[in-house]
Protein backbone atom coordinates (compact mmCIF):
# COMPACT_ATOMS: atom_id res chain seq x y z
CA UNK A 1 0.00 0.00 0.00
CA UNK A 2 1.84 3.14 -1.13
CA UNK A 3 2.02 6.07 1.23
CA UNK A 4 -0.46 8.77 0.24
CA UNK A 5 -0.80 12.46 1.19
CA UNK A 6 -4.40 11.67 2.08
CA UNK A 7 -3.23 9.41 4.90
CA UNK A 8 -2.17 10.58 8.32
CA UNK A 9 1.59 10.26 8.90
CA UNK A 10 1.02 7.49 11.43
CA UNK A 11 -1.26 5.53 9.08
CA UNK A 12 1.16 6.04 6.22
CA UNK A 13 4.04 4.80 8.36
CA UNK A 14 2.04 1.73 9.36
CA UNK A 15 1.42 0.88 5.71
CA UNK A 16 5.08 1.50 4.86
CA UNK A 17 6.20 -0.74 7.70
CA UNK A 18 4.00 -3.57 6.43
CA UNK A 19 5.56 -3.07 3.00
CA UNK A 20 9.02 -3.20 4.61
CA UNK A 21 8.21 -6.44 6.45
CA UNK A 22 6.89 -7.97 3.25
CA UNK A 23 10.13 -7.09 1.48
CA UNK A 24 12.26 -8.53 4.29
CA UNK A 25 10.28 -11.77 4.28
CA UNK A 26 10.67 -12.35 0.55
CA UNK A 27 13.80 -10.39 -0.48
CA UNK A 28 12.20 -10.04 -3.91
CA UNK A 29 13.55 -7.07 -5.87
CA UNK A 30 10.12 -5.67 -6.73
CA UNK A 31 8.96 -5.73 -3.12
CA UNK A 32 12.24 -4.25 -1.92
CA UNK A 33 11.80 -1.35 -4.33
CA UNK A 34 8.14 -0.92 -3.35
CA UNK A 35 9.12 -0.75 0.31
CA UNK A 36 11.74 1.92 -0.46
CA UNK A 37 9.19 3.98 -2.38
CA UNK A 38 6.59 3.68 0.39
CA UNK A 39 9.06 4.69 3.10
CA UNK A 40 10.25 7.69 1.07
CA UNK A 41 6.65 8.78 0.47
CA UNK A 42 5.98 8.60 4.20
CA UNK A 43 9.05 10.73 4.84
CA UNK A 44 7.79 13.35 2.38
CA UNK A 45 4.35 13.34 3.98
CA UNK A 46 5.85 13.95 7.42
CA UNK A 47 8.15 16.68 6.12
CA UNK A 48 5.35 18.52 4.32
CA UNK A 49 3.10 18.34 7.37
CA UNK A 50 5.97 19.45 9.58
CA UNK A 51 6.09 22.83 7.88
CA UNK A 52 2.46 23.48 8.78
CA UNK A 53 3.00 22.48 12.39
CA UNK A 54 6.01 24.78 12.76
CA UNK A 55 4.07 27.70 11.32
CA UNK A 56 1.26 27.09 13.82
CA UNK A 57 3.75 27.06 16.69
CA UNK A 58 5.22 30.35 15.50
CA UNK A 59 1.78 31.91 15.45
CA UNK A 60 1.16 30.76 19.00
CA UNK A 61 4.44 32.26 20.14
CA UNK A 62 3.44 35.57 18.58
CA UNK A 63 0.20 35.44 20.56
CA UNK A 64 2.22 34.98 23.78
CA UNK A 65 0.71 31.58 24.49
CA UNK A 66 2.56 29.71 27.19
CA UNK A 67 4.74 27.19 25.38
CA UNK A 68 6.31 25.86 28.56
CA UNK A 69 3.66 23.15 28.82
CA UNK A 70 3.90 20.28 26.31
CA UNK A 71 0.98 20.56 23.91
CA UNK A 72 -0.59 18.30 21.32
CA UNK A 73 1.41 20.22 18.73
CA UNK A 74 4.68 19.27 20.45
CA UNK A 75 3.69 15.62 20.50
CA UNK A 76 2.58 15.69 16.86
CA UNK A 77 5.78 17.38 15.71
CA UNK A 78 8.02 14.97 17.62
CA UNK A 79 6.02 12.02 16.36
CA UNK A 80 6.56 13.11 12.76
CA UNK A 81 10.28 13.54 13.34
CA UNK A 82 10.57 10.08 14.90
CA UNK A 83 8.62 8.57 12.00
CA UNK A 84 11.07 10.17 9.57
CA UNK A 85 14.00 8.70 11.52
CA UNK A 86 12.31 5.28 11.65
CA UNK A 87 11.80 5.38 7.89
CA UNK A 88 15.48 6.13 7.40
CA UNK A 89 16.49 3.20 9.60
CA UNK A 90 14.36 0.84 7.50
CA UNK A 91 15.75 2.34 4.29
CA UNK A 92 19.25 1.70 5.65
CA UNK A 93 18.35 -1.94 6.36
CA UNK A 94 17.03 -2.35 2.82
CA UNK A 95 20.31 -0.94 1.58
CA UNK A 96 22.46 -3.19 3.78
CA UNK A 97 20.79 -6.41 2.62
CA UNK A 98 22.10 -5.81 -0.89
CA UNK A 99 25.51 -6.90 0.47
CA UNK A 100 27.43 -4.46 -1.75
CA UNK A 101 30.10 -1.95 -0.74
CA UNK A 102 28.25 1.04 -2.21
CA UNK A 103 25.08 -0.10 -0.43
CA UNK A 104 26.96 -0.30 2.89
CA UNK A 105 28.21 3.26 2.42
CA UNK A 106 24.76 4.53 1.51
CA UNK A 107 23.17 2.65 4.41
CA UNK A 108 25.70 4.09 6.85
CA UNK A 109 25.02 7.60 5.61
CA UNK A 110 21.25 7.11 6.01
CA UNK A 111 21.73 5.71 9.52
CA UNK A 112 23.76 8.77 10.47
CA UNK A 113 20.89 11.01 9.35
CA UNK A 114 18.47 8.95 11.41
CA UNK A 115 20.71 9.12 14.47
CA UNK A 116 20.87 12.93 14.28
CA UNK A 117 17.08 13.14 14.24
CA UNK A 118 16.73 10.65 17.11
CA UNK A 119 19.33 12.56 19.11
CA UNK A 120 17.57 15.87 18.56
CA UNK A 121 14.19 14.40 19.52
CA UNK A 122 15.68 12.74 22.58
CA UNK A 123 17.13 16.02 23.79
CA UNK A 124 13.81 17.78 23.32
CA UNK A 125 11.80 15.02 24.99
CA UNK A 126 14.28 14.96 27.86
CA UNK A 127 13.85 18.71 28.34
CA UNK A 128 10.07 18.37 28.34
CA UNK A 129 10.25 15.53 30.87
CA UNK A 130 12.51 17.53 33.15
CA UNK A 131 10.06 20.41 33.00
CA UNK A 132 7.19 18.07 33.80
CA UNK A 133 9.15 16.46 36.61
CA UNK A 134 9.91 19.84 38.14
CA UNK A 135 6.21 20.69 38.21
CA UNK A 136 5.33 17.26 39.60
CA UNK A 137 7.78 17.60 42.46
CA UNK A 138 5.96 20.69 43.59
CA UNK A 139 2.67 18.84 43.96
CA UNK A 140 3.59 15.24 44.76
CA UNK A 141 5.10 13.94 47.97
CA UNK A 142 8.19 11.76 47.92
CA UNK A 143 6.13 8.83 49.24
CA UNK A 144 3.80 8.92 46.26
CA UNK A 145 6.77 9.18 43.93
CA UNK A 146 8.27 6.04 45.48
CA UNK A 147 4.96 4.22 45.21
CA UNK A 148 4.88 4.98 41.50
CA UNK A 149 8.38 3.60 41.08
CA UNK A 150 7.80 0.20 42.66
CA UNK A 151 5.30 -1.16 40.09
CA UNK A 152 7.62 -0.10 37.27
CA UNK A 153 10.49 -2.16 38.69
CA UNK A 154 8.16 -5.10 39.26
CA UNK A 155 6.91 -4.86 35.68
CA UNK A 156 10.46 -4.85 34.31
CA UNK A 157 11.37 -7.96 36.30
CA UNK A 158 8.22 -9.73 35.14
CA UNK A 159 8.97 -8.84 31.51
CA UNK A 160 12.53 -10.13 31.79
CA UNK A 161 11.28 -13.35 33.30
CA UNK A 162 8.93 -13.88 30.38
CA UNK A 163 11.70 -13.14 27.89
CA UNK A 164 14.01 -15.69 29.47
CA UNK A 165 11.33 -18.35 29.20
CA UNK A 166 10.81 -17.61 25.51
CA UNK A 167 14.35 -18.42 24.40
CA UNK A 168 14.17 -22.20 24.15
CA UNK A 169 14.88 -23.71 20.77
CA UNK A 170 12.39 -26.56 21.16
CA UNK A 171 9.59 -24.17 22.03
CA UNK A 172 10.53 -22.03 19.05
CA UNK A 173 10.44 -25.05 16.75
CA UNK A 174 6.98 -26.00 17.98
CA UNK A 175 5.72 -22.47 17.44
CA UNK A 176 7.15 -22.20 13.94
CA UNK A 177 5.78 -25.62 12.99
CA UNK A 178 2.33 -24.55 14.15
CA UNK A 179 2.59 -21.25 12.29
CA UNK A 180 3.71 -23.08 9.14
CA UNK A 181 0.65 -25.32 9.25
CA UNK A 182 -1.70 -22.40 9.80
CA UNK A 183 -0.22 -20.18 7.07
CA UNK A 184 -1.42 -22.40 4.23
CA UNK A 185 -2.31 -19.53 1.90
CA UNK A 186 0.42 -17.11 3.00
CA UNK A 187 3.58 -17.92 1.09
CA UNK A 188 5.76 -15.25 2.70
CA UNK A 189 4.82 -16.33 6.23
CA UNK A 190 5.52 -19.95 5.32
CA UNK A 191 8.96 -19.03 4.03
CA UNK A 192 9.81 -17.19 7.24
CA UNK A 193 8.72 -20.24 9.24
CA UNK A 194 10.69 -22.62 7.01
CA UNK A 195 13.83 -20.52 7.39
CA UNK A 196 13.52 -20.46 11.18
CA UNK A 197 12.71 -24.18 11.33
CA UNK A 198 15.78 -24.89 9.21
CA UNK A 199 18.04 -22.86 11.46
CA UNK A 200 16.58 -24.17 14.70
CA UNK A 201 16.98 -27.70 13.36
CA UNK A 202 20.63 -27.06 12.49
CA UNK A 203 21.21 -25.72 15.99
CA UNK A 204 19.65 -28.91 17.36
CA UNK A 205 21.77 -31.03 14.98
CA UNK A 206 18.56 -32.33 13.40
CA UNK A 207 19.91 -32.36 9.86
CA UNK A 208 16.97 -34.13 8.25
CA UNK A 209 14.38 -31.51 9.20
CA UNK A 210 16.88 -28.78 8.38
CA UNK A 211 17.55 -29.90 4.82
CA UNK A 212 13.85 -30.47 4.13
CA UNK A 213 13.07 -26.88 5.15
CA UNK A 214 15.92 -25.41 3.11
CA UNK A 215 15.03 -27.59 0.11
CA UNK A 216 11.54 -26.10 0.07
CA UNK A 217 13.00 -22.61 0.26
CA UNK A 218 15.39 -23.43 -2.59
CA UNK A 219 12.47 -24.47 -4.76
CA UNK A 220 9.90 -21.89 -3.69
CA UNK A 221 11.71 -18.73 -2.64
CA UNK A 222 13.00 -16.16 -5.10
CA UNK A 223 15.67 -14.91 -2.70
CA UNK A 224 19.17 -16.43 -2.90
CA UNK A 225 18.34 -19.91 -4.12
CA UNK A 226 22.11 -20.41 -4.29
CA UNK A 227 22.40 -19.96 -0.51
CA UNK A 228 19.43 -22.20 0.21
CA UNK A 229 20.87 -24.85 -2.10
CA UNK A 230 24.15 -24.81 -0.18
CA UNK A 231 22.38 -25.18 3.17
CA UNK A 232 20.27 -27.99 1.71
CA UNK A 233 23.31 -29.85 0.41
CA UNK A 234 25.32 -29.47 3.61
CA UNK A 235 22.46 -30.63 5.85
CA UNK A 236 21.45 -33.46 3.53
CA UNK A 237 25.03 -34.68 3.35
CA UNK A 238 25.23 -34.51 7.15
CA UNK A 239 22.42 -37.10 7.32
CA UNK A 240 24.53 -39.46 5.23
CA UNK A 241 22.70 -38.91 1.92
CA UNK A 242 25.92 -37.87 0.23
CA UNK A 243 24.97 -38.82 -3.34
CA UNK A 244 21.91 -36.59 -3.29
CA UNK A 245 23.89 -33.93 -1.47
CA UNK A 246 26.43 -33.84 -4.28
CA UNK A 247 23.65 -33.28 -6.81
CA UNK A 248 22.54 -30.23 -4.84
CA UNK A 249 26.13 -28.97 -4.43
CA UNK A 250 26.40 -29.04 -8.23
CA UNK A 251 23.14 -27.12 -8.40
CA UNK A 252 24.63 -24.37 -6.21
CA UNK A 253 26.91 -23.27 -9.05
CA UNK A 254 24.00 -23.02 -11.47
CA UNK A 255 22.06 -20.85 -9.03
CA UNK A 256 24.97 -18.48 -8.36
CA UNK A 257 23.62 -15.32 -9.99
CA UNK A 258 24.38 -12.38 -7.71
CA UNK A 259 28.12 -12.17 -8.21
CA UNK A 260 28.60 -9.31 -5.73
CA UNK A 261 26.62 -10.95 -2.93
CA UNK A 262 28.93 -12.18 -0.15
CA UNK A 263 26.63 -14.99 0.94
CA UNK A 264 26.32 -16.37 -2.58
CA UNK A 265 30.06 -15.99 -3.17
CA UNK A 266 30.73 -18.04 -0.04
CA UNK A 267 28.13 -20.68 -0.95
CA UNK A 268 29.47 -21.04 -4.48
CA UNK A 269 33.10 -21.26 -3.41
CA UNK A 270 32.42 -23.85 -0.71
CA UNK A 271 30.28 -25.98 -3.04
CA UNK A 272 32.85 -25.89 -5.84
CA UNK A 273 34.94 -28.63 -4.23
CA UNK A 274 32.11 -31.12 -4.57
CA UNK A 275 31.52 -30.63 -8.27
CA UNK A 276 33.70 -33.66 -8.98
CA UNK A 277 34.66 -34.89 -5.52
CA UNK A 278 31.98 -36.75 -3.60
CA UNK A 279 31.31 -35.17 -0.19
CA UNK A 280 31.55 -37.25 2.96
CA UNK A 281 29.15 -37.15 5.87
CA UNK A 282 31.94 -35.81 8.08
CA UNK A 283 32.74 -32.93 5.71
CA UNK A 284 29.07 -31.99 5.51
CA UNK A 285 28.71 -31.96 9.30
CA UNK A 286 31.77 -29.70 9.43
CA UNK A 287 30.16 -27.44 6.82
CA UNK A 288 27.02 -27.10 8.96
CA UNK A 289 29.06 -26.23 12.06
CA UNK A 290 30.98 -23.70 9.98
CA UNK A 291 27.75 -21.97 8.94
CA UNK A 292 26.56 -21.92 12.55
CA UNK A 293 29.83 -20.28 13.55
CA UNK A 294 29.87 -17.67 10.79
CA UNK A 295 26.25 -16.73 11.48
CA UNK A 296 27.04 -16.48 15.23
CA UNK A 297 24.57 -19.23 16.13
CA UNK A 298 26.89 -21.47 18.18
CA UNK A 299 26.04 -19.47 21.30
CA UNK A 300 22.43 -20.68 20.92
CA UNK A 301 23.44 -24.35 20.96
CA UNK A 302 22.98 -26.50 24.04
CA UNK A 303 26.05 -27.89 25.86
CA UNK A 304 25.16 -31.41 24.70
CA UNK A 305 25.00 -30.32 21.05
CA UNK A 306 28.23 -28.37 21.44
CA UNK A 307 29.88 -31.51 22.79
CA UNK A 308 28.54 -33.42 19.80
CA UNK A 309 30.05 -30.80 17.48
CA UNK A 310 33.31 -30.96 19.42
CA UNK A 311 33.46 -34.71 18.86
CA UNK A 312 32.71 -34.32 15.14
CA UNK A 313 35.51 -31.78 14.73
CA UNK A 314 38.00 -33.84 16.73
CA UNK A 315 37.42 -36.78 14.40
CA UNK A 316 38.22 -34.72 11.30
CA UNK A 317 41.83 -35.27 10.18
CA UNK A 318 41.81 -34.20 6.53
CA UNK A 319 44.75 -31.78 5.95
CA UNK A 320 42.67 -29.25 3.99
CA UNK A 321 40.27 -28.81 6.90
CA UNK A 322 42.74 -28.59 9.80
CA UNK A 323 42.61 -24.79 10.05
CA UNK A 324 38.82 -24.74 9.91
CA UNK A 325 38.67 -27.57 12.44
CA UNK A 326 40.79 -25.64 14.94
CA UNK A 327 38.85 -22.40 14.45
CA UNK A 328 35.55 -24.19 15.08
CA UNK A 329 36.94 -26.08 18.07
CA UNK A 330 38.10 -22.78 19.53
CA UNK A 331 34.64 -21.28 19.07
CA UNK A 332 32.96 -24.37 20.55
CA UNK A 333 35.19 -24.37 23.63
CA UNK A 334 34.58 -20.65 24.03
CA UNK A 335 30.81 -21.33 24.12
CA UNK A 336 31.38 -24.15 26.62
CA UNK A 337 33.24 -21.75 28.91
CA UNK A 338 36.63 -23.40 28.42
CA UNK A 339 38.76 -20.31 27.85
CA UNK A 340 42.11 -22.12 27.97
CA UNK A 341 40.98 -24.66 25.39
CA UNK A 342 39.60 -21.92 23.15
CA UNK A 343 42.89 -20.00 23.28
CA UNK A 344 44.85 -23.14 22.42
CA UNK A 345 42.72 -23.94 19.36
CA UNK A 346 42.67 -20.34 18.09
CA UNK A 347 46.48 -20.35 18.28
CA UNK A 348 46.56 -23.51 16.15
CA UNK A 349 44.15 -22.01 13.61
CA UNK A 350 46.36 -18.94 13.19
CA UNK A 351 49.41 -21.10 12.52
CA UNK A 352 47.75 -23.17 9.78
CA UNK A 353 49.15 -21.90 6.47
CA UNK A 354 47.01 -24.17 4.28
CA UNK A 355 43.97 -22.15 5.30
CA UNK A 356 45.35 -19.16 3.39
CA UNK A 357 44.79 -21.10 0.18
CA UNK A 358 41.50 -22.86 0.93
CA UNK A 359 39.74 -20.78 3.59
CA UNK A 360 41.37 -17.37 3.65
CA UNK A 361 38.99 -16.09 6.33
CA UNK A 362 40.21 -18.55 8.98
CA UNK A 363 43.38 -16.74 10.04
CA UNK A 364 41.89 -13.24 10.41
CA UNK A 365 38.87 -14.65 12.23
CA UNK A 366 41.15 -16.70 14.49
CA UNK A 367 43.23 -13.59 15.24
CA UNK A 368 40.07 -11.73 16.16
CA UNK A 369 38.74 -14.55 18.34
CA UNK A 370 42.05 -15.03 20.12
CA UNK A 371 42.39 -11.28 20.59
CA UNK A 372 38.96 -11.09 22.22
CA UNK A 373 39.84 -13.95 24.56
CA UNK A 374 43.09 -12.27 25.61
CA UNK A 375 41.35 -8.94 26.23
CA UNK A 376 39.52 -10.54 29.14
CA UNK A 377 42.77 -10.89 31.10
CA UNK A 378 44.53 -7.64 32.14
CA UNK A 379 47.90 -9.38 31.82
CA UNK A 380 47.32 -10.24 28.15
CA UNK A 381 45.29 -7.17 27.19
CA UNK A 382 48.05 -5.60 25.08
CA UNK A 383 48.57 -8.84 23.16
CA UNK A 384 44.83 -9.04 22.56
CA UNK A 385 44.73 -5.51 21.19
CA UNK A 386 47.68 -6.28 18.90
CA UNK A 387 45.88 -9.33 17.51
CA UNK A 388 42.77 -7.28 16.76
CA UNK A 389 44.82 -4.79 14.76
CA UNK A 390 46.60 -7.68 13.06
CA UNK A 391 43.27 -9.16 11.99
CA UNK A 392 42.19 -5.77 10.70
CA UNK A 393 45.32 -4.71 8.84
CA UNK A 394 47.21 -7.81 7.68
CA UNK A 395 44.45 -9.68 5.84
CA UNK A 396 42.22 -8.79 2.91
CA UNK A 397 40.00 -10.35 0.27
CA UNK A 398 38.48 -13.11 2.41
CA UNK A 399 34.90 -14.22 3.03
CA UNK A 400 32.77 -11.86 5.12
CA UNK A 401 35.60 -9.38 5.55
CA UNK A 402 33.18 -6.51 6.20
CA UNK A 403 31.46 -8.46 8.96
CA UNK A 404 34.73 -9.07 10.75
CA UNK A 405 35.81 -5.44 10.43
CA UNK A 406 32.59 -4.37 12.14
CA UNK A 407 33.25 -6.80 15.00
CA UNK A 408 36.85 -5.63 15.33
CA UNK A 409 35.76 -1.99 15.38
CA UNK A 410 33.21 -2.77 18.10
CA UNK A 411 35.77 -4.65 20.20
CA UNK A 412 38.35 -1.86 19.92
CA UNK A 413 35.75 0.81 20.69
CA UNK A 414 34.65 -1.09 23.80
CA UNK A 415 38.26 -1.45 24.84
CA UNK A 416 38.85 2.31 24.56
CA UNK A 417 35.91 2.94 26.87
CA UNK A 418 37.40 0.67 29.53
CA UNK A 419 41.07 1.49 28.98
CA UNK A 420 41.50 5.01 27.50
CA UNK A 421 44.29 5.16 24.94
Amino acid sequence: MPASPNNSPLMSFGASFVSFLNAMMTFEDEKMQLACDDLKNTEKLCESSEAGVIETIRNKIKKNIDMQRPSALDVDRLQRQIIIADCQVYLAVLSFVKQELSAYIKGGWILRKAWKIYNKCYAEIDALQMMHKKRSQESLTSDRANDNHIPAVSLQEESLSRLKGACKINSALTSFQTALELAIDQREIQHVCLYEIGWCSMIEMNFKDAYKSFARLKNESRWSQCYYAYLTAACQGATGETDKAQEVFIEVQKLFRRKNNQIEQFSSRKAERFQKEKPTKELCVLAVIEVLYLWKALANCSPSNLQQMNQACQEMHEPLTIGLKHLLLGAIHKCLGNSDGAIQFFHLAIKDELSRQNNAYIQPYACYELGCQLLENPETLDKGRTLLYQAKEEFAGYDFENRLHVRIHTALASLKEVVPQ
